[in-house]
């Protein structure tokens, strides 16, 4: 039997974070854990998202532990999906955009699932997303 491995810890969250400065959506998210759990995840997806545009890999650390506390709630999935796709990690970022569409029933990523299908180096793939029917219900924007 191979040997278990051991758990990253969690990245601290500072104290100024309390998960307010989530989207009344997010929060809402959020409903489906305990509010231990909840608020740990609010704080990851909030560092999550302050460190995208200055430390992928903190961001990345974030979202895999809001991810691994609740790996059912779409916004967790998508903080994760966008980091991802920010490392030009695509098959990842993909992968996880799918995961948000499934959870959530939503195609808003749709133009980022496109783009990853296209970095991937599928064009026909990309094409079929961008024609599908519900890349016709996305705001032009």
């Amino acid at each position: 039997m191979a040997p278990k491995t051991t758990r990253k810890p969690e990245p601290a969250i500072p104290e100024d974070v309390t998960g307010k400065e989530l989207d009344r959506e997010v929060r809402a998210q959020l409903r489906t854990l305990s509010s231990e759990n909840a608020a740990g995840v609010a704080g990851h997806l909030v560092m999550a998202g302050r460190l995208l545009d200055s430390d992928l890999d903190a961001a990345l650390a974030h979202a895999e532990t809001a991810v691994r506390r609740a790996g059912r709630v779409a916004a967790a999935r998508e903080a994760l999906g966008v980091v991802a796709y920010r490392q030009g990690d695509w098959a990842r970022a993909l992968g996880e955009f799918r995961t948000v569409r499934r959870l959530s029933g939503s195609s808003h990523l749709l133009p980022l699932m496109v783009d990853c299908e296209r970095a991937l180096g599928r064009p026909e793939r990309a094409l079929d997303l961008a024609a599908s029917p519900e890349a016709r219900t996305l705001a032009l924007a």
